[in-house]
């Protein structure tokens, strides 16, 4: 979603008059009104010249790291003094320390990037096909392909950084619609989620709205204030109306104010905190709630509202309890979710390649979550990630001075019926939440497929072999033309070139000489040898049923393949 921010409209929209003497012109399209409201607000900042002061992360060691490799790289032998003197004499580092330096020399070290020797570092064996493969410290971008098991298709690819922990049995939003995933290897399997039943762990990510434009957006949704705002006249109506719901309906969102809204088993705070805060706050909520139920609190956050995906034995009532009692010092806390959280993955990923302990080409699905904690969870590579998803994604500051708003009474907190402002937090899950049944559209496409799929059809009498598609198997196909023989093995494609064994290949003519061409299409299932195929065929499954039973048994096998010789 675009433009969310005013320093990136700026940027954006700049390009289009990006010549002597032109202006500058973009029309911004929302969806649903907060959209619209916060678009119209980041662009009168934009107008007026409103835009986020710039911020400088601190001792930030990837980079320090490349640096340190590319200088001894160059000069191959550096004094130690010298490193830490030239490093302060930038403003990102004037606080480094020198334990802070060799901690990471020590890594280096570890990671035969570079070698301390006594007063001087030496370049490390490995730090010439590291200085060679990062030369820059912007985030590599690689992506793998995400395949639907149903089809067969290719329907997008995924960043790695998303890949990373991500597991067999998850689910995920992709492309508009909830997946489970199969299989990581080469690509990312995945089949269309039966039931979703819970908050997506991963929806994927967009442009963070400050908070100072959440702020806004709430300030002038509660007085009905449009002026100075460059809306159309039916936009403002749309606003108007909107505005109008909320007020019939319960407590409308203000700066000083939190509301409680139940949605079904879902529990909406609202709170104009931005992006970045509000993830915190949700963070450490979901943190807080677990260990109070002894179950997992899921949590999905957006510019101005935290959703809440309760335990059964929690309600509203100990969400407030726990809001009410944080107090300022939650550092070690937000820390300690952090190490469990899914987003930092993709930090950890990312300093571990800028420090040379993950090579740029390496396969991501070699690297899991849990393999690079274990290995660097105690080293400046772990803080360094720690730090930067504290700096780029969360809002520490933000989140004291909230504990302290709460604990100084400056921050009400109100039980508010449902109303239109908190289902808007619900819209992207609205149909995903839902525990729809395969579609008809889904198992006709596997209907396609399957008919679509090239068998080999084998005489087990004279060898004969001929290749047909699985919906042009007839019952004439199933006699050998040219010794009239009556057992035809019908062989997947993929079985074919890794040899069947001949016990494999008479059950799999058994079946087809039972069952005919109907043989053919579960046999066409990738995964589905003769001994699943024939319980499927026993089962006298209807067509409809037959191919939900076929996909089904594609599916365990993408699950279970990985536990195969």
């Amino acid at each position: 979603n675009s433009p969310r921010d005013p320093s990136r409209l700026s940027q954006r929209l700049g390009r289009s008059g990006h010549r002597l003497r032109a202006t500058a012109i973009g029309r911004v399209v929302a969806s649903e009104p907060v959209e619209l409201l916060e678009a119209a607000v980041v662009a009168r900042r934009t107008l007026a010249g409103e835009l986020e002061p710039s911020r400088i992360r601190e001792v930030p060691l990837a980079v320090l790291a490349n640096q340190l490799i590319a200088w001894t790289v160059c000069d191959k032998l550096v004094d130690r003094q010298m490193m830490l003197s030239a490093a302060r004499r930038a403003w990102p580092f004037r606080e480094l320390r020198g334990e802070q330096l060799d901690e990471l020399l020590a890594l280096l070290d570890r990671l035969h990037q570079a070698r301390p020797v006594e007063n001087n570092v030496r370049q490390g064996p490995r730090a010439l096909k590291y200085f060679h493969g990062n030369l820059s410290l912007i985030p590599d971008e690689k992506t793998m392909s995400v395949r639907d098991i149903s089809t067969r298709r290719l329907i997008g690819r995924l960043d790695e950084r998303f890949i990373l922990d991500l597991a067999p049995g998850e689910r995920i939003i992709f492309r508009g619609a909830a997946w489970e995933v199969l299989e990581i290897e080469e690509e990312v399997t995945v089949a269309p989620a039966p039931a979703l039943g819970e908050l997506p762990r991963w929806i994927g990510e967009d442009i963070p709205v400050p908070q100072s434009v959440a702020r806004e957006v709430v300030e002038r949704l509660e007085a009905g204030d449009w002026e100075g705002l460059p809306l159309a006249p039916e936009a403002r109506e749309a606003l108007e109306s909107f505005r109008i719901s909320i007020f019939k309906d319960g407590e409308t969102p203000a700066p000083g104010r939190m509301t409680l809204e139940r949605h079904e088993r879902l529990l909406v705070l609202t709170h104009a905190g931005g992006t970045r805060l509000n993830r915190t706050l949700g963070m450490v909520l979901a943190s807080l709630l677990t260990s109070r139920a002894g179950e997992v609190c899921g949590f999905q956050s957006d510019p101005y509202r935290v959703i809440l995906d309760l335990p059964a034995r929690l309600r509203a009532r100990e969400v407030t309890e726990t809001l009410r009692a944080l107090r300022p010092g939650l550092g070690p806390l937000l820390r300690l979710a952090v190490r469990s959280s899914s987003t930092l993955g993709p930090q950890l990923l990312h300093v571990a390649r800028k420090m040379g302990a993950i090579a740029p080409d390496a396969d991501v699905g070699r690297f899991g979550l849990r393999r690079l904690l274990a290995a660097y969870g105690d080293t400046p590579l772990y803080r360094e990630a720690v730090e930067r998803l504290l700096f780029h994604q969360l809002d520490e500051p933000g989140l004291e001075a909230l504990a302290t708003a709460l604990a100084e009474g400056e921050l009400e907190i109100v039980a508010s019926p449902a109303t239109p402002f908190g289902a808007g937090a619900l819209e992207p899950y609205r149909d995903l939440l839902k525990p729809p049944r395969p579609g008809s559209a889904i198992l006709a496409a596997v209907e396609r497929r399957l008919r679509r799929t090239v068998l080999r059809l084998e005489c087990l009498a004279c060898d004969n072999s001929r290749r047909r598609r699985s919906g042009d198997v007839t019952v004439r196909e199933l006699r050998c033309p040219k010794c009239s023989g009556q057992m035809i093995a019908l062989l997947h494609p993929l079985e074919a070139e890794r040899g069947v064994p001949a016990r494999q290949r008479e059950r799999a003519a058994s079946l087809a000489r039972t069952h005919g061409p109907r043989a053919a299409l579960v046999l066409a299932g990738r995964g589905v040898g003769p001994a699943t195929a024939g319980r499927i065929l026993r089962r006298q499954l209807p067509d409809d049923q037959l191919v939900q039973a076929i996909m089904e048994a594609e599916i365990t096998y993408a699950r279970t393949r990985r536990f195969w010789d």
